[in-house]
């Protein structure tokens, strides 16, 4: 049974998580984005497939992409508070890559031996 709060027509109740963590990581993304930019507006997420997990690669692809996009977004901060933000979103992004690689060398490792 979906949850109180979703409003989600047309989606099975047992695919609303993945679609709750799509439309998080969609207003993470518009986040890092500059305000009235042409990319902001025509900004548009698609899951391939939305009842299956990301592998760890894609996960740590991803963390990777928006350690980068943080960097950029810090450089181009107004405010110092602006800066800082971006730069902690960086560090956590780069952390949840480590630990991702982390992941994938022990997922691999079972098999290499």
């Amino acid at each position: 049974m979906p949850s109180a709060g979703a409003r989600v027509v047309g989606v099975p109740a047992e695919r609303l998580s993945g679609y709750s963590k799509a439309r998080t990581n969609v207003r993470k993304l518009r986040e890092l984005l500059p305000s009235g930019t042409a990319s902001e507006a025509t900004f548009t997420p698609t899951m391939s497939d939305e009842s299956e997990d990301p592998t760890t690669e894609e996960l740590r692809i991803e963390q990777g992409e928006r350690e980068t996009a943080s960097h950029k977004a810090a450089d181009r901060a107004d405010t110092g508070a602006e800066e800082k933000a971006h730069e902690r979103r960086a560090e956590k992004s780069a952390y949840l890559r480590e630990k991702l690689e982390e992941r994938e060398r022990a997922e691999r490792k079972p098999r290499d031996e």
